[in-house]
């Protein structure tokens, strides 16, 4: 392989594999689906939805104390149930 093909394969293996995208915003419709709830503590699931409520990617489930923060898949999540209006 000569030295142009090499240097093309390293720049696609770092576009494609290394570095898919340096942009970390996720754009869609959030859902958070409570799976249950027990002794103060909710398992949680992030995941992004169509407009017809069908899922297109979940970011995997975990337990939530009261006011704590979780990672689902490496987003740093903390949920907040109250209105914007509203500061704490």
């Amino acid at each position: 392989m000569g030295r142009a093909a090499l240097m093309k394969d390293a720049k696609d293996h770092m576009t494609h594999v290394i570095a898919p995208s340096l942009n970390p915003n996720v754009k869609g419709k959030f859902q958070v689906r409570l799976i249950g709830t027990h002794n103060g503590v909710a398992e949680i699931e992030l995941r992004i939805i169509n407009d017809n409520k069908q899922v297109l990617k979940s970011f995997g489930s975990k337990a939530i104390s009261i006011g704590k923060t979780i990672t689902l898949e490496g987003l740093d999540s903390t949920i907040n149930f109250l209105p914007s209006d509203i500061k704490s």
